[in-house]
């Protein structure tokens, strides 16, 4: 398998602009969809999936809580709740540590920007380097509305010059996209466990996606089988096509 597939695919950065949503109030219990941070690369992910049930927030008028949960290499998942007051100004949350803070690492102060898209919330904490970007759903919400091409998904089988290979967790071929309703991360890993990605702003005209290019759009060949359950993207540059899952709704 080569990862010049890729290649293919990388065009120069351009995004979409959608309006923010009023009529969803902060206030109320929201799940991490999948959050974008610098791991190697900036890039768009999804929570561990065997603690994925366990990360959520809780906003009232005057608190944040935070349920972190972290994944060990042992297979556990270890809490790391944070706890804060705040106020709201403007679009600008502003953090402070509550009294009530259990883990004694957490700062003393932080704060971040919200906005709502589609139903999403989205907050945006300042860093040094690169912002780090939470998208949330608020629980038991339906988001059938969105793009059947949002959310994360994750390869079953590749098909390379005509030769078909079966992926699995935790062997070393495999391809995942992220994808939010502005851009995607796709990333390709070989037999060798060579790894290499991309994160492109995407649009969809006339029922095709296509990554953002001011000199020229690249179309994603991209089709939805099984009820937008699972995604075939073609990529005939490489003679290579790639079957994928959803993994989250």
């Amino acid at each position: 398998m080569t990862l010049a597939v890729l290649a293919t695919l990388v065009v120069a950065s351009c995004s979409k602009e959608n309006e923010p949503d009023t009529n969803y109030p902060l206030e109320g219990e929201w799940e991490l969809y999948m959050f974008k941070r610098t791991v190697g690369q900036y890039r768009w992910m999804v929570p561990t999936r065997r603690c994925v049930s366990g990360i959520y927030a809780t906003f009232t008028d005057h608190t944040f809580t935070y349920y972190n949960v972290y994944g060990t290499n042992d297979g556990k998942c270890i809490p790391q709740h944070e706890f804060w007051d705040y106020t709201k100004v403007g679009n600008e949350l502003r953090f402070t540590k509550s009294a009530n803070a259990t883990w004694k690492e957490q700062p003393n102060s932080r704060s971040a920007t919200y906005q709502m898209k589609n139903g999403e919330l989205i907050l945006t904490f300042s860093s040094a380097k690169d912002p780090v970007i939470f998208v949330l759903h608020r629980r038991n919400a339906d988001y059938s509305h969105l793009d059947p091409f949002v959310g994360s998904w994750v390869t079953t089988k590749v098909v390379i010059n005509g030769t078909e290979y079966i992926t699995r967790e935790g062997q070393c071929l495999e391809g995942t996209i992220t994808a939010t309703p502005d851009e995607y991360t796709l990333t390709l890993r070989d037999e060798k466990c060579k790894s290499e990605r991309l994160t492109r702003p995407w649009v969809k005209r006339s029922g095709r996606y296509y990554s953002v290019n001011p000199n020229g759009d690249k179309e994603l060949e991209i089709e939805f089988l099984n009820g937008n359950r699972e995604l075939k993207l073609s990529v005939p540059e490489a003679k290579a096509v790639f079957y994928f899952e959803k993994e989250r709704r």
